[in-house]
């Protein structure tokens, strides 16, 4: 989706696939929300209703499915940035793929819809919990996904995949460079990455005020 939240002219099979693998699929029994001053839990068992008003947020919106020493560390990433990243990837029948953080299997599980039985799928997960739970997911929704248990961050051994997506290509002279750039994204960070707890030490904030600001993204109509 762009920032009209309208699906990706050049990707129509982007929306087919999302429509066959609903996020609720994915999503486990419990997930997340921020009620200004801590994690909470939401089950789906005691509050459905809010259980899946969750998970089926606006298109901007991501559910957080684990809490790991008090932050997140995984998610079902809203829907918005997953389309367009796919989008970007420009996926083909018979790709084969690598991806990095198997998550809830969802993204995983959209890959392997645009790639099809000729392609192949190869996700990492470095949390052997999530990573199990992933693989039985995947399997129930019919996506053909290799689940590996792993560090990402080191890569695969050879046939995982052939060839990074097209960069951008410098000139000779340095001064300018042509090729795909994509936008700003970002997803949960890699298993280690320092967080606003490591660099404050622990410590509580200084303060706190009032947000007077929508924090919500500037577009947020449904499509």
């Amino acid at each position: 989706m762009d920032a009209g939240n309208a699906w990706p002219k050049d990707s129509p099979w982007l929306r087919d696939a999302v429509e066959a693998l609903p996020r609720d699929a994915f999503a486990p029994d419990s997930v997340w929300t921020w009620d200004g001053h801590a994690w909470q839990r939401v089950d789906r068992a005691a509050d459905p209703q809010a259980w899946a008003r969750f998970v089926h947020a606006g298109p901007d919106d991501a559910t957080i499915t684990e809490i790991t020493d008090g932050v997140p560390s995984s998610s079902l990433s809203c829907t918005s940035i997953v389309v367009d990243m796919l989008d970007s990837l420009d996926l083909q029948p018979a790709h084969r793929v690598l991806e990095l953080g198997t998550g809830t299997g969802w993204n995983a599980a959209l890959i392997a819809h645009r790639v099809g039985p000729t392609g192949h799928v190869t996700s990492i997960e470095t949390d052997p919990t999530l990573a199990t739970i992933a693989a039985a997911t995947l399997t129930r929704a019919g996506a053909r996904v290799d689940v590996r248990l792993g560090d990402g961050t080191l890569g695969r051994p050879l046939r995982t995949a052939d060839r990074h997506p097209p960069g951008l290509t410098t000139a000779k002279d340095g001064r300018s460079a042509t090729g795909w750039l994509h936008g700003l994204a970002q997803f949960m960070n890699a298993r280690g990455t320092p967080t606003h707890r490591h660099v404050r030490a622990d410590r509580d904030p200084d303060h706190e005020r009032v947000l007077t600001r929508d924090p919500r993204p500037s577009s947020t109509t449904p499509t």
